[in-house]
């Protein structure tokens, strides 16, 4: 299922979606709390510019846990470089590391919403009648109205996202959880046809709110676990965790319905 919403930026929402821990936020929760921590994996395509893989529009995975609550993990920021990113290479494919630690209710939670956000500037003009006050030379007051033209600045935000098949996570109050990596590699062509408005894989994305050219962006998710490099990893951001005994349990994910690194790589790359 995929939806598509429109709204600006500075409309409400009914809840926030629990986000990462800071590194100086993360010491060891209490009950009836416990926390997660794992590796988000950003690769590319080898024909895909670095730039996709820290730059362009949130994107994110979205948990839904089982106490009422969701939180979001997220792949790239629309704004910003995320930081605590280690540029590496696996397997041939370029990717970027980065470790994350989220606080939780005990009990179940699954990462089911992958999904997607830009902000697209918007500007506009309004008039209107503005009073103001003077005072003369001879210090009497007096009262002016004039029409003024005031420029409003309403971003608007898009939002896609599409779900996905569920990987499951348990957290354990007062403990800490490894439960691997989670990722996505970014394939980008060129589009094709009459227009230039044809993806042979993908959607049309524009590059950058400067330019407005548009190229074929595809994304294909991954899970994985390397727990000894994952580990060291994490205890370096966050310090709070050095000497903390940190369990591992993988994400239970249904047997084909997520690929690790190599295998969503091929997956791309074999496509048109």
């Amino acid at each position: 299922m995929v939806m598509v919403l429109a709204m600006a930026a500075c409309s409400a929402t009914p809840q926030e979606p629990l986000s990462e821990l800071d590194p100086a936020e993360a010491p060891v929760p209490a009950p009836p709390e416990g926390m997660i921590v794992g590796v988000a994996v950003v690769g590319r395509t080898p024909s895909t510019d670095a730039v996709w893989m820290t730059r362009g529009k949130d994107v994110y995975l979205r948990y839904w846990h089982r106490a009422g609550t969701f939180g979001e993990l997220l792949m790239v920021r629309e704004s910003s470089i995320l930081e605590g990113a280690v540029a590496a290479t696996d397997n041939g494919i370029p990717v970027i590391y980065r470790p994350f630690a989220m606080r939780a209710p005990a009990g179940e939670g699954q990462f089911v919403v992958f999904g997607n956000r830009r902000t697209i500037p918007r500007t506009g003009e309004t008039r209107g009648l503005v009073t103001s006050s003077y005072q003369d030379r001879k210090g009497h007051w007096h009262s002016k109205s004039e029409m003024v033209t005031t420029t409003i600045d309403a971003p608007l935000r898009l939002t896609s996202a599409t779900d996905v098949s569920p990987a499951t996570f348990q957290v354990a109050a007062g403990k800490v959880r490894y439960i691997g990596r989670l990722g996505m590699i970014v394939h980008v062509t060129s589009p094709s046809g009459p227009q230039g408005q044809d993806c042979a894989i993908g959607h049309l994305e524009p590059f950058s709110t400067k330019h407005q050219q548009e190229l074929c962006v595809a994304r294909e998710l991954f899970v994985g676990s390397s727990s000894a490099a994952d580990l060291a990893m994490i205890r370096q951001r966050y310090r709070n965790l050095s000497g903390v005994d940190i369990e591992i349990r993988p994400l239970d994910v249904r047997p084909g319905s997520w690929p690790d690194l190599a295998a969503a790589a091929r997956k791309l790359e074999t496509r048109p």
